[in-house]
């Protein structure tokens, strides 16, 4: 059994439902900073069908992020044009519409594929990117030499990053906890008012962001 989780990459920052929006430009800017990474037709719609088309959620566009730049520089275009945005790690579970955003722009974090597992002491860490999906973490630990398991959830298409924001409940949380439990540090963008930009910054229970940490563990649905 993991005893820690490590996700990386999870942006906590949302920004939606603002007025007078440049979406169009904001568009036109993420072309050309982030070149074939903007998708404009044929946008996938989320997992949970109350939130498609088809019933008034029709983004504008979505940005396929493969790095933290790449989310900063989203960031900082959709928040110059205040242009609503939605976060979606992988392909959108969030029960209340968290996932998409009507006339907006979507980062979807599917190409955030970062993994290792490392030892410190006796216990196993283990580093997630947010585009990882909860069946490709439970196959790659139990290949791992130990076979390693998670405390997590039971839809295999869900993304980790909002699995674990969102809790992560599964059949081993009368044991081990939900996913949630298990995070020690994560790498989130945040918007730092002073320096008036989009930042990089590691939380974790002992540094100067612990407090994102505990927001980010605590965000259960």
């Amino acid at each position: 059994m993991v005893s820690t989780l490590y996700v990386v990459l999870s942006v906590l920052s949302l920004l939606c439902h603002i007025v007078l929006a440049d979406v169009d430009g904001a568009i036109y800017r993420l072309q050309n900073s982030l070149p074939g990474k903007i998708q404009t037709r044929g946008i996938p719609p989320p997992y949970n069908p109350r939130f498609n088309a088809a019933n008034g959620y029709s983004p504008a566009a979505m940005v396929y992020v493969s790095s933290a730049e790449d989310i900063i520089a989203a960031l900082e275009i959709c928040h110059d044009e205040d242009a609503p945005v939605a976060l979606r790690s992988d392909s959108g579970h969030s029960f209340i519409g968290q996932s998409t955003v009507d006339g907006g722009i979507v980062i979807n974090f599917m190409k955030l594929r970062d993994w290792q597992i490392t030892m410190e002491g006796d216990r196993y860490i283990a580093k997630l990117g947010s585009g990882l999906t909860l069946l490709e973490i439970y196959s790659r630990l139990a290949r791992h030499d130990p076979p390693l398991g998670i405390a997590a959830g039971l839809c295999p298409s869900v993304g980790i990053a909002g699995l674990a924001s969102g809790g992560g409940y599964g059949f081993s949380s009368a044991k081990y906890g939900a996913t949630v439990d298990r995070i020690v540090a994560a790498e989130v963008v945040v918007y730092n008012r002073d320096g008036k930009r989009f930042e990089l910054v590691t939380a974790t229970g002992y540094n100067e962001h612990s407090d994102l940490l505990f927001a980010g563990r605590f965000r259960r649905n």
